[in-house]
């Protein structure tokens, strides 16, 4: 056999260390991959897989493992305009950015700001638009009158005003500015001005004579024809009114009866210029254009109210615009609103009445007061004509009457409330007893003074507990929520407070001179073999008029009539105060003595309060009527 000789080459190595061998290894690896010489498990050394020799990869994708935990890696798709992060799940994922932030091609920065504050995007640089900053943008209190500059506030910059008003004020002290409407003959151009329709309104006495002479101080009169009007230079109170009568040359002239009835009104057309009689009188030439059978009475006291306009189409709507009483076709009083005032015309309340200036005399209804409405008069205020007006009529519950009774004075402290069937049950939290009985308390009414959830006033008494020395007071009044009572009324000694209540309160107006208030209340309670304190008080405003403790068994039955004057003076007012079935008079400190403060001839109250001394003690108000007399 021939022999071959083996030798190493670079990937194979002949290894003759072992006697009587020669063994074939491969050498070691380098490069990209590495093993040791003659060794199957290969290394791919860190840093040497370049992106080159990567796997290729989808456009637009990252190569993370956003699993959680250790895992192959995975291509992610980047979104347009997103950015690579760990969201909220915390795991890296391609992240949209919001409106606030803009991503650019050369990175990520904050978006452009718009609205009130502006800024250029990705700057730090911001700016107040334009008519942004509002006023509850403005910290209270920073705008002061020192930093507005002076005359920098322009027309349009306050606020609008109604149409055809002008702002004043015309309150005759300080205020703030408000929109005047103009009357008394003023109105609008349609520019810029103001314009008189109506610029004079004066008084004075007729005179029948039809000559062209002077009629007399503080008198006016027509020729025989009506075609010159003869006005003295003196007017009603010795005003010289020549100023104003020499400068009349055209327009309308009317006249209307200064009383209540408004008769007797005319119009007379200016068509020239006032001509001078001696220094004593202005005539006026023209001609009557309404009115011409209507002429005022020898003597009467008239108004005159010059409209300076020619247009005789626009003199129905200047009289709809002044202020004063006239009569329609049907001979009947209207106003400027053409509102019938004839007879005694009805308001709906007080406020409602007119300007009393203007209407001096005349009689309006108030309908919301008393049974039937109160009569007013007009004359300096509005108040109440002469006669009677019932103010205020009334039966309390249970068709005729209200009965209360008193639990006693140890009923009192934390109260407790109860659903028991629907119904409010009070009980108190202590061991103290309300010292009612069913025989006398059940029908009648106890008085909660304050809390939450439970209506202050009288609550009707069902039952008490079964051996009616228990706490527990049932009422039919129906439980709602979660009701807390804080104060009942309840018996106490001398009649404090505590066992006090107002029954009623009445609104009584403000008196004539010489007019009362006349107040008639009935009073009912047991007679008992005892003394018992039965109080009822009776307050004017802030006055007490009376204060009366009947505690006689005699007294079950107590008429009071009370009788309130309007004398012009508190000093003089008084109060005489009658109580029960004999006409006995009461001996109160307030019997026959003058008011305190309270005025009668302003608008005020009366009041009517109950209370009791004693427990298990029903006292009823059966009935009550207050009038206004004079």
């Amino acid at each position: 056999m021939a022999t071959r000789t083996a030798t190493s080459t670079t990937s194979v190595v002949v290894d003759i260390d072992t006697t009587g061998e020669a063994q074939f290894k491969r050498a070691a690896l380098t490069g990209d991959v590495t093993a040791p010489a003659n060794s199957n498990t290969t290394t791919i050394p860190d840093g040497t897989v370049t992106n080159a020799k990567a796997a290729t990869m989808a456009a637009d994708t990252v190569k993370v493992n956003n699993t959680g935990s250790t895992a192959t890696a995975t291509n992610l798709t980047m979104a347009t305009s997103t950015v690579l992060g760990r969201g909220p799940t915390g795991h890296i994922d391609d992240l949209a950015v919001d409106s606030s932030l803009a991503i650019t091609d050369t990175g990520l920065g904050r978006a452009a700001l718009t609205g009130a504050i502006t800024a250029a995007a990705g700057s730090n640089t911001t700016a107040l638009a334009a008519d942004a900053v509002t006023t509850a943008a403005i910290l209270d209190a920073n705008v002061t009158t020192a930093k507005i500059a002076l005359n920098a506030v322009g027309n349009a910059r306050l606020a609008k005003g109604a149409a055809n008003t002008l702002k004043g004020n015309a309150t005759g002290s300080t205020a703030d500015l408000v929109d005047l409407t103009l009357l008394g003959g003023l109105s609008m151009d349609g520019t810029s001005k103001v314009k008189s329709k109506s610029s004079i309104a004066l008084n004075f006495l007729f005179d029948t004579q039809t000559t062209l002479t002077d009629p007399g101080s503080t008198k006016c009169n027509f020729n025989s024809d009506k075609t010159k009007l003869i006005i003295s230079d003196a007017s009603l109170g010795g005003r010289d009114v020549s100023p104003l009568v020499s400068i009349i040359n055209n327009g309308t002239i009317h006249f209307m009866a200064n009383d209540a009835t408004g008769s007797a009104w005319v119009q007379f057309r200016v068509t020239a210029a006032t001509t001078d009689g001696t220094g004593l009188f202005h005539t006026l030439d023209g001609a009557c254009v309404a009115g011409l059978d209507t002429v005022p009475a020898d003597g009467a006291e008239i108004v005159l109210y010059y409209v300076g306009i020619d247009n005789a189409a626009d003199v129905d709507a200047i009289n709809k615009e002044l202020l004063y009483i006239r009569r329609n076709a049907l001979n009947q009083l209207i106003n400027e609103l053409d509102q019938v005032i004839s007879g005694t015309p009805v308001v709906a309340n007080q406020a409602a009445l007119p300007d009393v200036e203007d209407y001096d005399g005349f009689t309006y209804r108030v309908d919301n007061q008393g049974l039937y409405g109160i009569d007013y008069q007009a004359n300096v205020d509005w108040s109440p004509t002469n006669g009677t007006a019932l103010i205020d009529l009334w039966t309390q519950p249970d068709a005729t009457k209200v009965s209360y009774i008193w639990p006693a004075s140890t009923f009192n402290g934390a109260y407790t409330c109860s659903n028991v069937g629907g119904k409010l049950h009070i009980s108190c939290t202590g061991t103290d007893y309300h010292g009612l009985t069913e025989a006398v308390a059940i029908g009648q009414y106890v008085v909660v003074k304050t809390g939450t959830g439970v209506a202050a006033g009288q609550h009707k008494v069902t039952g008490l507990d079964s051996d009616t020395t228990g706490l527990v007071i049932e009422t039919d009044t129906n439980y709602s929520g979660t009701p807390t009572i804080t104060a009942m009324a309840i018996a106490t000694s001398g009649g404090a407070a505590g066992s006090q209540f107002t029954v009623r309160t009445i609104t009584i107006p403000a008196l004539r001179a010489n007019s009362c208030i006349e107040l008639i209340l009935n009073v009912i309670s047991d007679t008992l073999a005892g003394t018992v304190g039965r109080h009822t008080i009776i307050k004017l405003g802030t006055d007490t008029l009376y204060d009366q403790n009947y505690s006689s068994v005699s007294n079950d039955y107590i008429p009071l009539r009370f009788l309130i004057c309007n004398t012009g003076s508190t000093a003089l007012q008084r109060c005489p105060a009658m109580s029960n079935s004999t006409g006995y008079v009461s001996s109160g400190t307030s019997q026959f003595t003058p008011l305190g403060t309270t005025e009668t001839n302003v608008a005020t109250t009366l009041t009517i309060v109950a209370g009791c001394d004693t427990a298990n003690v029903p006292v009823e108000y059966v009935h009550g009527q207050c009038y206004i007399r004079g």
